[in-house]
């Protein structure tokens, strides 16, 4: 039989930090939440499968590598452009249109943090040709931020999990106990009130 913990551990100690790198790189190009990616890495690192600070080296990294390639793909390539404004409602694009180009760094900034907008930042950024150093900036700014967030809850949340496991593994031993010293005490004055004593009076 397989044991599962040692099957997990030899396949996540397999995946390099390169891997990752990579991972979070092509996240940017397809509609996966990144958000949830980084909650498991962090989820494992805090299992003991690898690294901290490692993941969150090659979490940002993959991140940054990413948003730069939408920003360029569509700052340079009008077929991407036109596939991808398709699939954006017309009413959010023009929205963020216009805060983009009158608050380039400030937009760029708060889209990363915005659930299911974080890749209109680099997109528009690119499509409105505002500088790349402005846009490499305050995307790189948001990203210091916005990696560690989750990686660091994925992580403590196996802390406190562990801690709560454990508590209830107390706990458990102590209503085991606990039950099975009422059973022995029940039984001792079961056996006192039926045997013993009826032996004595005898």
């Amino acid at each position: 039989m397989i044991d599962l913990q040692s099957f997990i551990l030899s396949y996540v100690n397999s995946f390099s930090y390169f891997g990752l790198f990579l991972l979070m790189a092509v996240i940017a190009l397809i509609p996966i939440p990144e958000e949830i990616v980084l909650l498991l890495v962090g989820y494992f690192a805090g299992l003991g499968f690898a690294e901290i600070d490692k993941i969150l080296l090659a979490s940002i990294l993959g991140v940054v590598a990413g948003d730069n390639l939408v920003y360029f793909l569509s700052r340079y390539g009008r077929r991407y452009f036109s596939k991808i404004k398709k699939k954006i409602v017309l009413k959010k694009f023009l929205k963020y249109e216009g805060l983009m180009k009158e608050h380039s760094g400030k937009t760029i900034f708060l889209l990363r943090f915005i659930i299911g907008l974080r890749f209109l930042g680099p997109f528009m950024a690119g499509h409105l040709k505002i500088k790349w150093k402005t846009f490499f900036f305050f995307n790189l700014l948001a990203v210091l931020i916005f990696v560690p967030i989750f990686v660091l809850i994925g992580f403590h949340f196996t802390k406190i999990l562990s801690l709560i496991i454990e508590e209830l593994i107390l706990f458990r031993h102590i209503v085991f106990l606990s039950t099975l010293s009422l059973i022995g005490v029940s039984v001792y004055f079961f056996i006192d009130r039926r045997f013993l004593r009826k032996r004595i009076f005898k």
